[in-house]
This record gives C-alpha cells, structure tokens and sequence, in this order.
C-alpha cells in the first residue's frame, strides 16, 4: 500500500482531488478517485482538500507498538512545528506525553535542521568559489520530501539541479545512529512525528540500510495514541527534550526557515535566492525551472507554507498564529540552551542521491484524442468548454486522461447535464404517455364496469318489458271498455285513474325496450347547423313563456357530420327536457356547438342555469332508474339511453353540475363515420368501453 489512498464508501464523484493534484495522480473508476502510488508524491494536497474525508494515509500506529514493545531503544523526534500543532499543550508536556508512552528518549528534529542548515551554507559557499560547478546552478533545496517526489517523479531532468544533502529527519536520524555506536550502545530505533503525509514515502524510500528513520507518524497519529493510552499532556509535568539541543534552526518549520537557518537572504533586490512555498507556486517555478528561465543562484521549495502548514497539522491557529508560537518557542529555547557544538559520529555523512521513479505513461495521438472528445459530445473545438469541472484544466488534457485510464469519459459535468436534460425529457415524455395511459386505463375500466351492468340490466329489461307489455295491454283495452259502458260517475273515476297509471307503466315499459334494444345507428351526412336549429326549434314550441332557449353555434354553415339523425335527436330532445325540468319552466336553456381544434370532432353543449345535481349524485347520473326529478315525473333511463346512443357514435358524454347553479352537458363526436360498434352497447356481448360523466 502507498502512503496516500482512497476509503472508497466515502468517495462522492466531487472530482476536487482530481482538480487540485499537482501531479493528476488520481486514477477515477467507476467514479471513485483512486490515488496512483506511482504517480502519487505523498504532499497531502488531496488530504486538505476532501471534505468527504475519502482521501486518507497509511497508519503506523500498529508497527510502533511493535517497535515500542522490541528490545532496542526507541527515540521519538519531534518536528520544529510541534508547538503549533499542540498549542493547548506547553511544549514541555508533549514531550512528557512522548515519554508516558514508553519512548527512551525525545530530540528535536531542529538539530538535524542545524545539521542541514550548516551544510547547506557550505555548500553555496563552495559553488560560489568555484567558477564551473559540477552540477550548474540554479540549486533546489531537499529537505521537502514532496518537492523531491515531484522532481523524481514528474521532472527528472531537474534532478542535476538538487542539492544532494538530506533532510532534518534523516540528518538526525543518523546523528544518532552514529552517535550510538560510537558509545557502543544499543543502536535506536527512530520514529518521526510531524506534520507531513511525505515523510512516510520518504522513510519508505531508504538512503542507506542503517541510519535512516524507520517510522515517519504524523501529529495527527502522535494525538490518536495519546487517546488511546488514556494519557492528557495537560495533566503531566513539563519535560525537557534529550540533547543534542539546537538554536535558531527551530525557525525550520516557517517561511523561508531554511534560509533563514542557513544564513542566507531572499532580499527581493537579491536574485542569488528565491523562496517558493505552497502548491501553485512550486508547479509555476519548477515549470520555469524546466524551461531554463529562473536566473537565481538557490531555489527554495516547500509544497506546504512552511512546515507549520503541512497537510495534517492538528491546529485550528492561523498561520500567522502558528509561526509566532515557534518563533517565541525558539527566542525561549535559545535563551535556556546555548549553542554547543557537538562532536559528528565517526563517518557521519549528509551526502544524499536522487533516482529518477517515474511512470512512463502512454501518449494519445490526435486522431484518438477526437475519437475521445466526441464520445462526449465534443464533435468541433467550440464545443470544447475547457471548465474543469472534471479535474483537468481542458478538455483535451481529461481525453488524454481518458486515453491513460486515469479518467472517465463521464466525468464531463457538461455531457453529463445535457445527458440528463436527455433522460429528464425522454422520463417526462414516458410520464407523461404513462400518466395518459393511466387514464385511458381508468376510464376504460369505469366504462366496462357500466357497460357490465348496464348489459345485465339490459337483458333483465328486455325481459321483464316484453312480459309486462302484454298485461298492460290487456289492462288499457278493458279500461277504455269499461269508459264506453254506461257506469256510475265515481266508478267512470276510478277507470280514468286505472288508465292512467297503465298508461304510465306503458311508458316505462317504452322505456326499458328502448334502454335494452339491440339495434345500430343507422348515420347520414347532414349539415350539424341547420340539424340542430330544426331541433331545437321543434323543442321551443312546447317550451313556456317564462322559459328562454338560446342558440350559440360557432361554426359554419358548411359543417358535415355524419350521425343517426333519429337516435341523436332523441338524446337532444331528452337533455333540453333536462334542461326544462331543472328550470322549472322559469330560466335560461343554452344549446352550443363547435368544431375541435383539429376539426374532426364537434362539441355539442346544453347548458342550463337550474337546480344542479349534487356532488354525491354525480357519480349516478347514467345510472339506470336514478332520477333527481319528483316520483313520477322520470324513469331514470333518458341518461343511459342517452349514453348509449353517443357511444354508438364513437363519441363521449360529460356532465359537470354545481348544485344550485346549473348543469353543463358536453357531446363529443367524431365528423366522419367510423366502424359501426357491435350492436348496441345495451344488449348482450357489449364490451365496448364506456366513459362516465
């Protein structure tokens, strides 16, 4: 495993690592970012910048314990940036803390700053004496492992330009080694802690077999076993470090503290020296670097704002807040530890080497590279965006991705928002035919129930009127024998009575004949303008004074329709009596007609401003023998009979009532004929839909 990696269940396509890598060592599948070791240069940049905190790091915990737990001595040293990382600690009970948790002994990584300070000193001054250096100037600094990473990585041919001195923690690291043996004691076993995620990759590197660290922990991991071990440095007396003890170099960890601990000046009228600290700033200079443009002497690289800001420092301080903890920190130690200078272990070196590591990764050609781009809709080069939603900085730089595998097409949020424009579309288009199909479905079902019991109760009529209509016949013929006779008055009442009440049983038995008659509509063509004023004029003779009949027919003279003529006056004549019966022989009856937009259907409309229909009746208003109207004013039948007849002609009925305000009747039917229905959707086998008003 790498130093850097990916915890997957909390990856969320954000692509911010991806955007933010120095190095694109992000490698994106199946939308989960996974951090490419080879590439990777272990800077943390992903760490800061994840607020899902997918992005995390190799935890040595464990292998401490392990150490802690061996045989050998084990030293902790502390990076110079410990007193801004605990600030709610002094810095002597962190190092009591370090001690509680078994450690033989606690240094300051700031003396291996002195160590690397001093020789960097000696180094300039002796590329300064010489007229011709070996390597050619401009000079990188190394103490930052990131910046080393990034080099040999991603910019070997700058490699002639580093300075070949190691950093503070190895420098330190093998102070002591060699210090240990040359006492003939037990050679320690050391583990860093510090701010930097780099420092693991730069353990794991390995300068020489002995002397180099053998852990690299962050403070982050430093605060974990504190919890672990139940141990609060606010509680424990202050402890001083080990020596060897340093001076000025604790100002390592800030801005520019290299060159400050070297002696050196980055006056800005001065172009022997130049300080480049964080991630922009780096990536600009080693860029200039690469095109041979810098013209100063020593190059100062950190990817971090000094030390004090490195990836997991443990601080909510500002950074202005943190450098004055270790600058006040250094001022105080200087005043309690006077510089000593302290004998070098036999065959101590500085001395470093540089390899290049990098991937050599595959180059698209352009031919592929289009080939790429229009899988994502980028068939022209103003279709390129170039917004960077996807992590790279262009459209053709996240093809070339795409190309290395390190990328997914999907990962343009533009292509990804139009092909979601696309699927919304296609997803309300398919709602909307389903939310159709959906009624159409109601609708049908509702119709098939009425047609079902509208087919029983049709061939339970058919029975029962032809058996009734006999009798009653029998019954008028015998009562109008009866009138001829010469009978007292008040039996010849009695004969009236009884032939009345037959005569009105006749009617309903007319009714349900006509309600379970098997029979088709028999259409012609007519103009529907000049059919309907001859119906309603035929209605306005009957109709009372006080009643008024208007006429509002939007449409032209020349408006064909074909229907049954017979049948359809017959549902005309039934709702205008509706209309008459709901007035109460006192109120307006409006009869309409139009076309439909389209043209292929017309609406026919009798309105009236009577009584209304209440909304509990609503749903029974084409069922048969239901009737609003007075007893023996109504069968019930005219509305199914009505429903009837506009379904053999392919049409619909609506009723729309507000109680108290009056009733709206809407006709819909087809202007050309159409297959004739199976007979009569009344009689038996009508399975045809209905459509309830």
């Amino acid at each position: 495993m790498g130093v850097v990696f990916t915890a997957p269940d909390q990856c969320r396509r954000c692509y911010y690592c991806v955007r933010e890598c120095p190095v694109k060592a992000i490698r994106v599948i199946g939308g989960q970012a996974e951090v490419v070791d080879d590439l990777c240069i272990s800077c943390g940049t992903c760490l800061r910048v994840c607020h899902q905190e997918a992005k995390t790091y190799r935890d040595d915990i464990p292998r401490l314990r392990e150490m802690l737990a061996g045989e050998r001595p084990v030293v902790a040293i502390l990076a110079p940036s410990f007193v801004a990382s605990f600030p709610d600690y002094r810095p002597g009970q962190v190092v009591a803390g370090l001690a509680a948790l078994g450690f033989d002994s606690i240094v300051e990584v700031a003396y291996g700053a002195e160590l690397v300070a001093d020789a960097y000193a000696e180094f300039m001054r002796e590329q300064e004496n010489e007229e011709q250096s070996g390597n050619g100037g401009p000079f990188i600094s190394t103490p930052c492992p990131a910046v080393v990473n990034y080099i040999e990585k991603h910019n070997p041919d700058l490699m002639k330009h580093m300075v070949p001195i190691v950093s503070p923690m190895v420098a330190l690291s093998r102070y002591l080694k060699g210090r240990a043996r040359d006492q003939g004691e037990p050679e320690p076993v050391i583990a860093f802690f510090g701010p930097c995620t780099a420092k693991k990759a730069e353990v794991d590197w390995g300068f020489t077999e002995d002397d180099d660290p053998e852990l690299a922990l962050t403070f982050r991991e430093l605060n974990c076993m504190f919890a672990e071990e139940d141990i609060d440095p606010v509680t424990l007396k202050d402890r001083d470090f080990d020596p060897p003890h340093p001076s000025l170099a604790r100002l390592f960890a800030v801005s520019g503290g290299l060159v400050k601990s070297a002696a050196m000046t980055a006056d800005l009228l001065d172009d022997s020296v130049l300080v480049a600290e964080g991630k922009g700033d780096v990536e600009d200079v080693v860029r200039s670097l690469a095109n041979g443009r810098v013209d100063y002497d020593f190059v100062d690289l950190l990817f971090c704002e000094g030390c004090i800001d490195g990836p997991v420092i443990e601080s909510d301080l500002s950074l202005m807040e943190r450098m004055e903890k270790v600058v006040k920190y250094t001022r105080e130690q200087r005043e309690r530890f006077a510089k000593e200078p302290a004998p070098l272990p036999e065959g101590f070196t500085l001395a470093r080497r540089f390899r290049p590591r990098g991937t050599s990764m595959p180059m698209p050609g352009e031919e592929e590279i289009r080939r790429i781009l229009r899988r994502v809709g980028k068939d022209e080069p103003g279709d390129e965006l170039n917004c960077g939603a996807c992590g790279y900085p262009t459209c053709r730089d996240k093809a070339i991705a795409v190309y290395q595998g390190l990328a997914e097409p999907e990962m343009c949020l533009p292509y990804m928002v139009d092909q979601l424009e696309e699927a919304l579309g296609e997803l309300e288009y398919s709602y909307r035919e389903l939310h159709t199909t959906y009624d159409k479905l109601q609708e049908t079902q509702e119709e098939l129930v009425q047609a079902e019991k509208l087919s029983s109760l049709g061939q339970l009529s058919a029975g029962v009127a032809h058996e009734l209509n006999n009798p009653l016949g029998g019954i008028l013929l015998y009562a109008d024998l009866i009138r001829e006779e010469a009978v007292p008055e008040d039996v010849q009442d009695y004969v009236v009575t009884i032939r009345r009440e037959a005569a009105r049983c006749r009617d309903i038995v007319t009714g349900l004949l006509n309600f379970a008659r098997q029979s088709r509509v028999q259409k012609e063509e007519l103009y529907l303008g000049e059919y309907l004023r001859d119906v309603a004029n035929d209605f306005a003779k009957g109709l009372p004074d006080t009643a008024e009949l208007e006429f509002h027919f939007d449409l032209s003279e020349d408006v064909l329709v074909e229907i049954d003529p017979g049948q359809m006056r017959r549902v005309l004549i039934n709702l205008l009596n509706n209309g008459l019966d709901a007035i109460g022989d006192e109120g307006r009856i409006t009869l309409s007609a139009r076309c439909s937009d389209d043209e292929d259907e017309v609406v026919i409309c009798v309105e009236d401003n009577g009584v209304g229909i209440s909304e509990s009746n609503m749903s029974r208003v084409f069922t048969p023998f239901f009737t609003t109207k007075d007893p023996g004013k109504g069968t019930g039948l005219g509305m199914p009979i009505a429903y009837g007849i506009v379904k053999m002609h392919r049409g619909s009925i609506q009723v729309d009532s507000e109680e108290g305000v009056g009733t709206r009747v809407v006709i819909t039917i087809p202007r050309r004929s159409a297959p004739d229905l199976a007979p009569d959707l009344l009689g038996e086998d009508r399975g045809q839909p209905l459509q309830s008003g």
